[in-house]
């Protein structure tokens, strides 16, 4: 981050304010009722940048985690834009990611607005989702909100399979990852989204059995499948297996008796969920349970990968997906 000599505030330490913000938090893309922004106070700090930005630093009333946002002295922008430049400016990229950067140059000389898309989209992940629990595990968050979905984390990440075939510590960062989505697995199958640790943010409000570590309830086949597929693919192309451990050994068994049991919604099936005063497309009806359905022999998903509820039960390509991953595990 390359700051102009004088800053726009008087007396502030330039230095100490930007080590501080060099680990980014990333709760300021979904500012909840508890985590209202303070007044500028003597706190607040301002500088504008080489570039012609401004950048902002100031503190969440919740527990004084500092916030940094980028914007124009013109106008302000979106600040999920604004937000991600910032990380992108303070995260290093792995020298790994070069060599697949350098092959789209080689690959395809003469565009050069495609060496660029690759470029930032390739390093994106890396640099403006990942972030790490207390434990020291890689929590990766959709982007623009502060918690890890199953399916997107899985997604996110898997690109950099190629680069860990060669990167032994990325080939453990992914191999951390998974053992998160274990024991995200294991602590609540039906639950498609987690907090970085059990800090009630979320849709606490819903009617279904949250915890204070679940983002959100919505379950949906393909977030089980995602993370085998993960582990899996891993394995395949880079023969790690710490993740095979007693932990994920359980969850499979906790996913396949998911799976079974919701192959008889109807009888034998615990959850519910209900949303209150959203769209349709947010909720089940018939009190949580979701339309009435009958046996087939599939198993029934109460949400789409796009996180909308299914008007029908049985989600014909999430149980096709279920198929191609129970292979995986036999």
């Amino acid at each position: 981050l390359i700051l102009t000599d004088e800053p726009d505030v008087a007396n502030t330490a330039i230095p100490a304010q930007v080590n501080a913000l060099l680990s980014p938090v990333f709760a300021i893309q979904h500012t909840s009722k508890k985590e209202k922004v303070l007044p500028e106070t003597k706190d607040f700090a301002k500088w504008k940048t080489a570039d012609g930005f401004v950048f902002s630093a100031w503190k969440l009333a919740k527990d004084n985690q500092p916030i940094i946002r980028f914007y124009q002295t013109s106008s302000e922008p979106k600040l999920n834009h604004y937000f991600k430049r910032s990380i992108i400016m303070t995260k290093k990229v792995p020298a790994s990611f070069n060599k697949w950067i350098d092959k789209v140059k080689t690959t395809f000389p003469e565009n050069e607005k495609l060496h660029r898309m690759f470029e930032k989209c390739f390093i994106n992940t890396y640099t403006t989702t990942l972030q790490e629990t207390e434990e020291g595990l890689p929590f990766v968050i959709t982007g623009d909100i502060p918690a890890m979905w199953l399916r997107d984390s899985t997604s996110q990440i898997r690109p950099y399979l190629i680069v860990a075939e060669e990167d032994e510590e990325m080939a453990t960062l992914i191999e951390n990852l998974v053992k998160l989505q274990t024991k995200c697995i294991l602590h609540d199958p039906y639950a498609n989204a987690f907090n970085k640790s059990a800090n009630g943010e979320g849709f606490q409000q819903d009617k279904t059995a949250m915890t204070d570590l679940v983002w959100e309830r919505k379950y949906e086949i393909d977030s089980l499948c995602y993370p085998v597929q993960l582990a899996y693919l891993l394995w395949k192309s880079t023969n790690h297996t710490g993740h095979f451990t007693e932990e994920f050994n359980q969850a499979l068994h906790k996913i396949i008796e998911v799976f079974k049991t919701e192959q008889n919604h109807t009888e034998k099936s615990p959850y519910r969920f209900e949303r209150e005063n959203v769209r349709q497309s947010d909720t089940l009806n018939n009190n949580g349970k979701g339309t009435d359905v009958s046996y087939t022999g599939m198993s029934w998903s109460g949400f789409r990968p796009s996180d909308d509820a299914c008007m029908y039960g049985y989600l014909v390509p999430s149980n096709m997906f279920l198929v191609v991953v129970m292979d995986y595990v036999k």
